[in-house]
């Protein structure tokens, strides 16, 4: 017997990544070449999160606890 799951939502609403963490989770997980195709993603999502954490550090006037860790933002 085959079960058939529907999943509705609009866009964005965590669809994908819920059928990613059953995948983990209960089959056969990724593939060696599956993981080297997302590794350049992982690392742009690394990037855009770190680049919007401290823009908004700058646009909310947080400075850094340890000077030192300031960086130029020069993108």
């Amino acid at each position: 017997m085959q079960l058939v799951f529907i999943y509705p939502g609009t866009g964005e609403s965590g669809k994908s990544t819920f059928i990613k963490q059953m995948r983990i989770i209960h089959g056969s997980g990724y593939s060696d070449e599956e993981r080297r195709s997302l590794i350049k993603l992982v690392y742009q999502n690394i990037y855009l999160a770190m680049y919007t954490l401290t823009r908004a550090m700058e646009t909310l006037k947080i400075d850094y606890e340890n000077p030192n860790n300031k960086v130029c933002l020069c993108f």
